[in-house]
């Protein structure tokens, strides 16, 4: 396989551009039955929980992750892409089988979704869900205190504003993502437009998951955040982690964003990956074979 380098020259350091979420940040922390994880430090951009053990409590693999051992491979999802042309348009030129997740209603939105569809990445709307400290969310936010009619409209013009999504993740949502009833609603709407999940897990007590499980939606949950501290260091320390999931698990799912340190890491990194023994894949790709084994299991005659 030959991978194309592009190399773009962007200017502003993470620290310096304005963020794309608040730095605020809650101790949380997750329990996991087995393995280890690393906690997140004070400097973290996020509103997260601590990387995921993939065969801790909550990761919800998908069922035909143990396949893909032999050939460990690595999903990597961009978030907030829409505000920002020259970072969005760098995201989408990296090199491999990316998954990038567009904020709704943003300046470029459609633009940049259409150009990841063309380049061949595949396209998350990235839902903007509300969050226990309050921070402003942005068009097209779900919240608890939307009924469920309002609250399936809202997401449907989200949806509807991002071309080419096959799925979505959450912006944010440690306080939505806890609670059962608009997890169920959004569930259902997904299923109905044969959409997947990606659990970004912003809160140790995130229901998200579980509930996709429950409905049967095909879904995946994050397992490292690659920049919430934006340096090279910080950003190859965290693809460690990431790639020792893969080769232990199969499968390694992690989620960053469009700082212009991540994305050099990125460019160096991914054409380097085939020769490690190591596969990039889109989140279809990874959840498809576990469809395939869903679709052939044996059904009984219905109850009477």
């Amino acid at each position: 396989m030959r991978w194309l380098l592009l190399v773009f020259c962007l200017p502003l350091t993470a620290a310096a551009m304005q963020p794309f979420e608040s730095r605020a940040l809650s101790a949380v922390e997750v329990h996991s039955p087995v393995g280890t994880h690393s906690p997140v430090g004070a400097q973290s951009l996020r509103d997260t929980t601590p990387d995921l053990v993939a065969r801790g409590a909550g990761s919800h693999a998908p069922a035909g992750a143990q396949s893909l051992r032999d050939n460990a491979t690595l999903v990597i999802i961009i978030d907030d892409l829409g505000n920002r042309l020259i970072e969005g348009e760098a995201t989408v030129s990296l090199p491999g089988r990316l998954s990038v997740a567009v904020l709704p209603h943003t300046t470029y939105s459609v633009h940049l979704a259409r150009e990841a569809h063309r380049a061949g990445k595949e396209v998350l709307l990235h839902a903007p869900m509300s969050a226990l400290d309050q921070r402003p969310l942005g068009p097209g936010a779900l919240t608890a205190e939307l009924s469920e009619t309002e609250f399936r409209s809202t997401l449907q013009e989200a949806l509807a504003g991002v071309p080419h999504a096959v799925g979505v993740n959450n912006h944010m949502g440690s306080e939505l993502t806890r609670q059962r009833k608009q997890m169920q609603w959004l569930m259902t709407l997904l299923a109905e437009q044969n959409l997947y999940f990606v659990d970004s897990r912003t809160n140790k007590d995130t229901v998200a998951a579980t509930v996709a499980a429950e409905a049967g939606l095909p879904h995946l949950s994050r397992q490292v955040f690659l920049d919430n501290v934006p340096t090279r260091a910080a950003i190859a320390e965290r693809f460690a982690v990431l790639v020792a999931h893969a080769r232990r698990d199969g499968l390694g799912v992690a989620i960053g964003h469009p700082y212009p340190e991540t994305i050099a890491y990125l460019q160096e990194v991914l054409p380097t990956l085939e020769a490690e023994g190591l596969q990039l894949a889109t989140v279809s790709e990874v959840l498809a074979p576990a469809a395939r084994e869903a679709a052939a299991v044996p059904r009984g005659p219905p109850n009477l």
